[in-house]
């Protein structure tokens, strides 16, 4: 292999085409639920592949999602594919000057003595390689210029960080000193004054022998060649074009040349690394709004489909926060972005791992371990945390099924029980581990794992749930009631730190109307109103503190920024005045906003009464139970409501807009227009 050149040397095209296709085939069965980005990624790398000689400048591709969905897992496993581990570098970013600097001494040690040829680099944890601050101000990194002239030209100066250049000085000085002694050197060799020369090298021990055998004795041994074909390598084609050089000159040149490496190594290089191909890797919070959603309630479908509406302009406005506009140029417009997994693939996850892990103590132990879907199911339900992704997930394998094998195996023994396979399973609260020996049972152990999510997710029948359960129910109902919008699910105990209870809707929803303002804020405040009629306004408890905070963020913002009020302006209060808004110096919007909540509020009172079976019906369910689904939601629905299902008049702006215009004849001051057909020639206007 020419190691100056890179692994590509080895392969012709054919070669390489069919190494691009297996390595695409094998991305897909080792890592799941991102085919379409495995696609992406070796279709773009693969002009790169195929054709570097070809390549001006790098190829930079962005890879951007959530934490934990194999970012830098997936660009590592290619470059093994690819036959490209030995060119591989990853840096982690990290936002502190000294992973800057890590860059910058490993790319010039990359192309210490060559330059150009291909190799593959990873800029990981990108997101903290900010040039703006949180308030939009320069941050001052000019330390990490290298990064922005490597994703744009792909070259940059570096010191040589020659370290013998004392060596070439001495050497310098010593030749000199033969010089002005008369010493004659002639084709490389000394001529004249040979005892001169012998005796000042051996006292200043320059030579490693005396070499009194030579009648005209080299004046350069081949260790000093050396010296300075190390610190001239960029200017000769090998070593040998050096070696015949000096074989031809005389005292003077040699003296000259040394100089000349003395001046070359101490210039700057220039780095080339327009054969690169670059990786850059990063989370935007900013793009994923929905990551700041830590609930293992959330479903991870749900979560899934929300990620899918992500698109490459989010991606650049989001780092519009974080670079300056010139800086999200280098990055070109290769952005891929990933999909946070579903259910399927958390599944498909927990079971290559768990075949991993039968696979491991198979060996080791000698029997086949099975392990049955309710495993699968446990790690799940245990494990996943749609806005984190897969770390969660391994961390809970290891917790419930690693931790405890070999204490497994270890009781087999103890136990003498003879066994060529062990199955594990999850039945009543407890794994238990099943030998078997020619088909029968041979013996069986068992465990209660720490579970700590089943726990807190635990229905405790108390009164905190059944506020919450009465709490929750009234947002239900005034969503479906009012808003044809049916939870995806209702729970009144919830494993999450930050709240008791919760209502989860699928996020289809794309605008609001003025005639929805209302209805929203009755559901918004469809908890408080719901506490206030089963238990009376006494006990209405401080867990509305959020429900009514949002209420009024949303009224206010419908009112001052989205021209609902009674005028279209944007308002802001005095102490913020900016000539973009208007002030509300008479209180006008706040007033407008109160008179909002007040009917929202008394929508939410007057349908929740109207609605009391259904709500009493619900949150008794819900006060036993931790959680009711859509389906059950529905059912409800159908069994107890008043008002559901009423008849929805649902408004398309697409449909009545064709309606208008397609319309035979419109009259606007005695003028006719006929066929004003949008899409289609005028004929008449």
């Amino acid at each position: 292999m020419d190691k100056k050149k890179g692994v590509l040397m080895d392969f012709d095209m054919e070669e390489r085409y069919e190494i691009l296709q297996h390595a695409k085939s094998q991305l897909k069965k080792e890592l799941f639920g991102i085919d379409n980005v495995i696609d992406q990624v070796v279709d773009l790398c693969s002009s790169w592949y195929l054709y570097p000689d070809l390549q001006e400048k790098p190829v930079v591709i962005n890879l951007w999602g959530l934490t934990g969905v194999g970012k830098t897992c997936l660009v590592k496993r290619l470059s093994e594919l690819l036959k490209f581990e030995e060119r591989y570098y990853h840096i982690d970013v990290g936002g502190n000057k000294e992973s800057i600097f890590t860059l910058r001494d490993k790319i010039e040690d990359i192309y210490t003595y060559d330059n150009g040829f291909p190799v593959m680099i990873a800029l990981d944890e990108f997101q903290h390689a900010r040039s703006l601050n949180e308030m939009g101000f320069e941050t001052g990194n000019s330390y990490a210029r290298i990064i922005w002239d490597l994703l744009d030209t792909g070259k940059f100066q570096a010191d040589r960080d020659f370290r013998d250049i004392e060596v070439l000085c001495e050497l310098r000085d010593f030749l000199r000193f033969l010089q002005g002694k008369g010493v004659v050197v002639k084709q490389g060799n000394v001529v004249k004054g040979r005892e001169i020369y012998l005796t000042a090298a051996e006292r200043l021990k320059f030579r490693a022998f005396a070499d009194e055998i030579s009648k005209h004795p080299p004046i350069l041994t081949s260790e000093q060649q050396n010296v300075i074909y190390d610190c001239m390598r960029d200017q000769y084609l090998n070593y040998e074009v050096l070696e015949n050089q000096i074989a031809q000159f005389t005292l003077p040149e040699v003296i000259k040349l040394i100089e000349r490496a003395i001046i070359h190594a101490g210039s700057e290089r220039e780095v080339d690394c327009t054969k690169a191909l670059i990786f850059v890797l990063g989370n935007l919070d900013e793009a994923y709004t929905m990551s700041s959603n830590f609930s293992t309630e959330m479903d991870a479908d749900e979560f899934h489909k929300q990620s899918l509406t992500i698109t490459i302009p989010m991606i650049k406005n989001a780092l519009k926060n974080r670079l300056r506009s010139e800086q999200i140029s280098r990055l070109g417009n290769s952005h891929i972005i990933y999909p946070a997994f579903n259910r399927k693939t958390y599944i498909q996850i927990i079971r290559a791992e768990l075949h991993k892990i039968a696979e491991k103590f198979g060996r080791k132990t000698g029997f086949a371990i099975h392990f049955e879907e309710s495993i699968e199911k446990l790690i799940y339900r245990e494990g996943v945390y749609p806005t984190q992704g897969t770390r969660p997930v391994f961390t809970t394998i290891h917790q419930l099924i690693t931790s405890y094998i070999g204490d497994i195996v270890a009781y087999r023994f103890l136990e003498d029980i003879r066994a060529e396979s062990l199955r594990l399973a999850y039945h009543e609260h407890k794994i238990r581990a099943e030998f078997f020996y020619q088909g029968a049972k041979s013996g069986e152990t068992s465990f209660t794992p720490v579970l700590t999510l089943h726990t807190l997710r635990k229905s405790r029948q108390d009164d905190r749930q059944a506020v919450v359960a009465v709490h929750e129910s009234g947002h239900a109902i005034l969503s479906s009631v009012l808003l044809n919008r049916i939870p995806e699910g209702v729970y009144s105990v919830i494993s999450d730190s930050e709240g008791e209870g919760a209502t989860l809707f699928s996020q289809d929803k794309q605008f609001t109307s003025k005639d929805q303002i209302i209805p929203s804020v009755a559901m918004l405040l469809g908890g408080y109103a719901a506490e206030k009629i089963i238990f009376g306004e006494e006990r209405i408890t401080d867990g509305c503190e959020s429900d009514i905070s949002r209420a009024t963020g949303f009224v206010m913002t419908m009112v001052r920024s989205s021209g609902m009020g009674g005028f279209p302006a944007s308002y802001q209060v005095k102490s913020h005045e900016t000539p973009e808004h208007l002030h509300d110096t008479d209180d006008v919007v706040n007033a407008s906003g109160k008179e909002i909540l007040q009917k929202g509020l008394q929508l939410a009172e007057k349908t929740l009464t109207r609605e009391r079976a259904l709500l009493l019906h619900m949150a008794d369910y819900l006060s036993d139970h931790r959680m009711m689904d859509k389906s059950g939601i529905l059912t409800c629905l159908k069994t107890h409501s008043v008002l559901y299902p009423q008849k929805q008049t649902s408004f398309s702006y697409r449909t009545y807009l064709k309606t208008l215009v397609q319309k035979p004849v419109m009259e606007t001051d005695g003028q006719i227009f006929t066929e004003a057909v949008l899409n289609k020639d005028k004929k008449s206007y």
